[in-house]
């Protein structure tokens, strides 16, 4: 949750596109290190103390052994400005020089996922469950 959601005086719009903008930028750092991006809480007022006080959440290149390019971790910790009236909004993010390069690059897709898959054996599609279970594949 935004920091403005959960302390309004923070915003002057109140809730807008710049809520979902950082609950992106939470996402998106979660997905690229396997790792929430908050430390461990002991209770609900710590953890909206630290999302409306501590430092926002940045994406870094090591966590988890990754590495990311500095455009993408440039476009991802401008998701989590803190401040609502800094952080940008939809249109400032579809002009940014990554997404536009992001966009000129050829993607396919389906050949991606039928890759992955085809590396998969059944054990990946049936879960963890399935040595346990008894299949050996």
């Amino acid at each position: 949750m935004a920091p403005e959601r959960i302390d309004t005086s923070r915003s002057r719009n109140g809730y807008d596109v710049g809520s979902d903008v950082w609950s992106l930028g939470i996402t998106l750092i979660e997905l690229s290190t396997g790792k929430f991006p908050y430390p461990k809480w002991n209770n609900v007022f710590d953890q909206l103390t630290q999302v409306v006080k501590g430092d926002p959440p940045k994406l870094r290149n090591g966590v988890n052994g990754f590495t990311f390019s500095s455009g993408y971790i440039n476009f991802v910790n401008m998701l989590t400005i803190a401040d609502s009236e800094q952080r940008p909004k939809y249109d400032k993010l579809l002009a940014t020089i990554y997404l536009l390069e992001m966009a000129a690059k050829p993607v396919d897709v389906a050949s991606y996922f039928s890759a992955v898959l085809g590396r998969m054996t059944q054990a990946d599609f049936l879960g963890c469950h399935a040595i346990e279970d008894g299949f050996q594949g």
